[in-house]
């Protein structure tokens, strides 16, 4: 005994023990040899008439059919129940398990809205229960209902008096049997009950705590006729065991003997006392206590003990180490032969069996069996033709069929001839995943992957993803879905990025990829497990493919780059192929996209508008059209276009894009064509800076010598000229970085006045200066031909004159003295005297001067008679009255001596008085030349000039901006 033993667990030992038992299940066995043919006389048959001696019928419309089967092998229409109730209605109940789908007659009518799609499982057994009620059908599988719904009769009820068979479908009545519509495997509890069995009774009878007879038939009853059927009694409790047969390898017999006294059931009476419920379900369970004493309040759990599989109440907090039961499900996975033609893909699932031999047995589920017959040989056998099909060749019997290897066909097959070697797949791989070539299974969607997901690498070998029919012509387009209609490309196109914008040489340099779309409905694909799948490049070749043209590109054509092909999935796969080895993932031409990428870089050419140069927006256009291709036979489709660079580049910011079809080149060239237009707005803060406001303020400069004193005639003049000069070397500069247009820009409208405002202003400053002039040519005007500059020299140093000989209060030397001292070098310093050259000495303007006569000049006060040099050319002047010779007409000149003049301060005074005096004797309206000229100056620097350049500065800008806006309009409305 186990020394780990619960002393409890000792104390119920010596109880007394109840097992759970039932006697008398009758078991029928049809057709369980595995290397026999299908017979078709193999069936229970039992007459229902002779069920009831006393010849009542049994007519109802409501009634239970319940049964329990273990199949051990298919057909392609499993019978389990034929129910004839008379020569016409050999159909009245029919159930027949085609594939993995029940199918069920009632009446002679196929019930097709009560089909269930229900996996056959082999040798395992399942229990099935089918309700009829009023036109209502109701199946149970396992005790779970599984399906419900109305009956498609007009008749309901059934005559239970006809020819009910087991195991086989009748096409008359009481026969008519055929070796494909047969059951292969066992059945048991056959039972038919009057009445509608409720949910809970048939779950009781499907675990086997209930055995329940049928009061129409019951096969542990009633007897029937058997043809080729052997029968035998089991226990009740060995048809719902969870496994019926000694695994191949067994290895439980190690721990048997560690937990035959101390195994945890996983039941608890916690929640309520003797009601023991499932701790994971929390669902009240069947208990198989050996005795109630036991059964305590304080002990919640139980324990098994496994020779008898009794239960007993122990302690859930003991401490003794205990194994714990589990539940081992079947795994229903079946190994799947693939490389054949099989009609159905249950033709293809086999089990691996044991058969005595050394190697294990592949037991076909239909008709197949592969088998190690000799050495180094596996042999795939036709059971229900008794024949060899195919060999594979092995080094050794350690080597199995398992995954993917070359057999040799010994018959002729599908289209396959006798000796040719053909690819075998055996594996457990579901149509879902893939099977490597050593039969290892991963998920489909790492097919081709580019990853090594098999150890033996080889889910990435033969990744071709288009398929090419034999029929295919890669120089013929592909045709459209609808006949008669032109195939239909659809274009998008990326723009990577400006390479650069060329405003002198009307050009762009641009970088983008242009995606053609289509569908060929002739290819078709292979494994698309993601959304965009990639061609190789040997396979692109073998393709028909678009090609592009570009009607403005500049030196040809653009650089092609890179190109690519590709598939994108559209739609869902194609069902699998059950007889292909490779496993591929196959879809239709039309549930694929093929997607063409290619990538350029190129120069195009561009016509820029420049008259709203530096507010200009231009719009540049990127051309292409399909290549030798009608538009009769292909057409665009959806036409996009993206943006992807930066904004900014260069002077120009890059506005929207848009794609459109060009109607004026596809109809000059009868080929489809798109025209993609891309807008480019000008950064105009740099030129600003640059060019207007420099020449700005050149007209600043040149406006400011309006200011500079009237006298400084060459300073205006020079300043002026200076500032065209720069404004024209400007003007020039930006017109050579803009491209030659027939048109006038208004950059230049902007220089052009510029330059005229500048000139007129070098025109006003040579009028000032000519408009003393004109003064002095009229008639019966005597002037000296004085400048305005000499002019104002000479009144500034006569009032400086008259200042200091007031000061010094005596006069060392006269004016002319004066004059003739500065002329020969000799200069009195310390004298306040008064420079005055002789042509710019004081003479009256209004009329000649006589000769008077020698000058007498009277002595100046506190000096003696001045001695007065001989001026040169015009001869002596002596002291006193002084005689100055006639200037031409003139005559001397006769001075009055200081006496006569009044005071010395006043002399200088009075002669000018006297001059202006004289001066204006005959014109006395007319104002000094220099006057004049500054009053026109003031008015035109003040008011007419700013007015102008105001105006023009308005009007300038309003009809740049306004026109660059309406623009830019344009181009976003086009």
């Amino acid at each position: 005994m186990y020394s780990g033993a619960d002393p409890e667990f000792v104390e119920s030992f010596d109880l007394e023990e109840k097992i759970l038992k039932s006697l008398g299940i009758r078991v029928f066995s049809f057709q369980e040899d595995l290397w026999a043919a299908n017979s078709p006389d193999v069936y229970v048959n039992y007459q229902l008439w002779r069920l009831n001696p006393g010849g009542a019928v049994v007519n109802t419309s409501t009634f239970t059919i319940c049964y329990r089967t273990r199949s051990v092998a298919l057909t392609s229409g499993t019978v389990h129940v034929s129910y004839a109730e008379s020569e016409s209605i050999t159909n009245g109940f029919t159930l027949i398990w085609e594939g993995q789908s029940i199918e069920m007659f009632y009446t002679q009518v196929f019930q097709t809205q009560l089909r269930q799609n229900i996996p056959q499982i082999t040798r395992i057994w399942q229990h099935f229960c089918h309700v009829f009620s009023e036109g209502r059908y109701q199946q149970y599988i396992d005790g779970k209902k599984v399906l419900s719904g109305v009956l498609d009769v007009t008749r309901t009820y059934l005559l239970f008096n006809g020819s009910l068979i087991i195991g086989q479908e009748q096409d008359t009545f009481g026969g008519g049997f055929v070796s494909t519509e047969i059951f292969r495997g066992q059945m048991a509890q056959f039972n038919i009950w009057d009445k509608e069995m409720q949910e809970e009774q048939i779950r009781d009878i499907a675990s086997c705590q209930l055995d329940y007879q049928g009061n129409i038939l019951s096969t542990d009853i009633h007897d029937g006729e058997l043809v080729n059927v052997t029968t035998w009694d089991a226990d009740l409790i060995s048809l719902c065991s969870a496994l019926e047969h000694e695994l191949l390898i067994n290895r439980t017999n190690d721990v048997l003997d560690h937990c035959i006294y101390s195994l945890w059931v996983g039941v608890t009476d916690e929640a309520e006392e003797g009601v023991w419920r499932d701790l994971e379900t929390n669902q009240v369970t069947p208990t198989f206590f050996l005795s109630q004493r036991n059964n305590k309040e304080d002990r919640n759990c139980a324990s098994m003990l496994n020779p008898t599989g009794a239960w007993f109440p122990i302690l859930c907090s003991s401490n003794i180490g205990r194994c714990f039961s589990c539940a081992v499900r079947r795994n229903y996975k079946y190994f799947i032969l693939r490389g054949l033609c099989f009609l159905h893909p249950d033709d293809r699932r086999f089990e691996i069996l044991d058969d005595g031999n050394p190697t294990p047995l592949f037991h076909g589920l239909y008709e197949y069996n592969i088998q190690f017959t000799a050495p180094g040989t596996w042999t795939l056998f036709n059971i229900q033709k008794n024949e060899i099909l195919a060999q594979l060749f092995v080094v050794s019997s350690e080597v199995y069929p398992l995954g993917l290897h070359s057999w040799v066909l010994e018959k002729a097959i599908c289209e396959y001839h006798t000796g040719q070697t053909v690819q075998l797949g055996l594996s457990v791989c579901s149509d879902d995943q893939f099977m490597c070539n050593n039969g290892e299974c991963i998920s489909i969607l790492s097919r081709c992957d580019g990853h090594d997901d098999c150890v033996d690498q080889s889910d990435e070998d033969y990744c071709s993803t288009v398929f090419i029919p034999p029929f295919y012509r890669h120089h013929k387009l592909p045709k459209n879905e609808t006949k008669g209609k032109p195939l239909i490309i659809d274009v998008h196109i990326d723009i990577l990025r400006f390479l650069g914008i060329e405003d002198t040489n009307n050009a762009f340099s641009v970088e983008f990829y242009v995606n053609l779309y289509w569908q060929d409905q002739r290819l078709r694909y292979k494994n698309l497990h993601h959304r965009v799948s990639k061609i190789q490049e040997d396979t692109m070749e073998k393709l028909w493919r678009p090609k592009v043209e570009f009607p403005n590109v500049l030196n040809g054509k653009p650089e092609l780059l890179r190109e690519t092909l590709t598939v994108i999935k559209r739609g869902e796969p194609l069902q699998p192929d059950i007889n292909t080895a490779k496993m591929d993932t196959v879809y239709r031409g039309e549930s694929g996209t093929l997607r063409q990428q290619s990538h350029y870089a190129g120069k195009f050419s561009c016509v820029f508008s420049m008259f709203y140069y530096p507010l200009d927006t231009q719009q540049c256009s990127l051309l292409l059209r399909l290549s030798a291709i009608s538009q009769t036979f292909a057409t665009l489709g959806t036409i996009t276009v993206t943006f992807h660079g930066e904004s900014i580049v260069g002077a120009y910011v890059v506005g929207s894009a848009r794609a459109t079809v060009d109607e004026k080149l596809a109809s000059q060239t009868n080929t489809s064509a798109v025209k993609v237009d891309m807008v480019l707005a000008r950064q105009p803060l740099s030129i600003v800076m640059l060019m207007f406001v420099p020449s700005a303020m050149l007209l600043a400069i040149s406006y400011s010598t309006l200011h500079v004193k009237l006298a400084l005639t060459q300073v205006r003049v020079i300043v002026s000229l200076t500032t065209l000069l720069v404004l024209y070397t400007l003007f020039s500069q930006t017109s050579s970085s803009l491209p030659n247009t027939s048109y006038v820009k208004m950059i230049d409208v902007w220089f052009f006045v510029c330059i005229c405002i500048l000139f007129i202003i070098i025109l006003f400053h040579i009028y000032i200066e000519k408009l003393d002039y004109w003064q002095q040519q009229k008639p019966n005007t005597k002037v000296n031909h004085q400048t305005t500059v000499e002019k104002m020299t000479t009144m500034k140093r006569s009032e400086e004159f008259a200042k200091n000989t007031t000061s010094a209060g005596n006069i060392n030397t006269t004016p002319i003295q004066d004059i003739q001292e500065r002329r020969s070098g000799k200069t009195n310093n310390s004298s306040n005297v008064l420079f005055i050259p002789v042509k710019e000495a004081y003479y009256t303007r209004s009329e000649s001067i006589e000769a008077t006569g020698p000058v007498e000049n009277s002595s100046i006060e506190g000096r003696g008679p001045v001695e007065n040099p001989t001026i040169e050319g015009r001869g002596s002047i002596e002291r006193g009255p002084v005689k100055i010779p006639s200037n031409k007409a003139r005559g001397p000149v006769e001075i009055p001596s200081s006496e006569a003049r009044g005071p010395v301060e006043n002399t200088i005074n009075k002669a000018a008085a006297a001059a202006t005096s004289s001066s204006t004797t005959n014109h006395q309206q007319e104002p000094p030349p220099l006057l004049r000229a500054e009053r026109v100056t003031r008015v035109v620097r003040g008011i007419i000039l700013p007015v102008c350049l105001l105006l023009y500065f308005i009007i300038f800008f309003t009809v740049l901006m306004v026109g660059s806006v309406y623009q830019s309009r344009d181009y976003d409305d086009m």
